[in-house]
């Protein structure tokens, strides 16, 4: 079989962990996912376990409650891990160790990595690391909504008007919006492609990858 590309996956905890009766499902769209690229990297998000930021001390600094999400990302990551016998032996805490995983395994889970980073961050990073050719934010929505996510759905657009769609909303520990500035940035610079599609949708995750899906498509200006 050809392999036909590199691709991060930003997987919103949301989508494992609030909908876990449905695991089977998504096992299944990255197995597909994981036959027919080169590489995959998939990250985690907290989903319904960063409700335990809120639990923090009040006087602890943001920093903090950052690494409770952290350690909530990776506790996803392990439950996805799980379900592949050929994916990297471990959870890569830093990137210096997803290179060495990417050298030796063909699909790798992955959490957060340090403080101020989102998944979608973590995922960007990642595309660059893998060379990507493509990154698929799989979340609970069915891609980017005009209006600051009020409006309807946007097919296509560039990171530039991606950027202005989430200019307002907090970056708060734990309220990250659907996409953080950095992460598209990253990605901007690297001219990888996004996808954003709704992960609760069937199909639509291996769908991001072959083209039929129903989500947004964002790239960047010059194309």
């Amino acid at each position: 079989m050809v392999k036909i590309m590199n691709v991060a996956l930003a997987l919103g905890g949301s989508i494992v962990s609030e909908n876990i009766e449905n695991l089977e499902k998504i096992i299944k769209q990255l197995q597909k996912i994981s036959d027919v690229c080169e590489k995959v990297v998939v990250v985690v998000g907290a989903g319904k376990l960063k409700k335990y930021i809120e639990y923090c001390d009040e006087e602890v600094s943001n920093a903090e409650k950052d690494m409770v999400g952290i350690k909530a990302t990776r506790l996803n990551a392990s439950v996805l891990k799980s379900y592949f016998v050929d994916a990297y032996k471990s959870i890569p805490e830093t990137f210096d160790e997803l290179k060495i995983a990417v050298d030796t395994h063909d699909i790798v889970f992955m959490g957060g990595t340090e403080p101020g980073h989102s998944t979608d961050g973590v995922s960007a990073v990642c595309a660059e690391i893998i060379d990507a050719d493509l990154m698929v934010n799989v979340t609970n929505v069915n891609g980017v909504l005009d209006n600051g996510g009020k409006g309807d759905k946007i097919g296509q657009m560039n990171f530039f008007e991606l950027r202005e769609q989430i200019s307002s909303v907090s970056c708060d520990p734990g309220t990250y919006p659907l996409m953080d500035r950095t992460a598209i940035e990253i990605l901007e610079r690297s001219d990888i492609k996004l996808v954003v599609v709704d992960g609760n949708m069937p199909g639509e995750i291996i769908g991001a990858i072959n083209g039929e899906h129903s989500g947004s498509v964002i790239v960047s200006s010059e194309k």
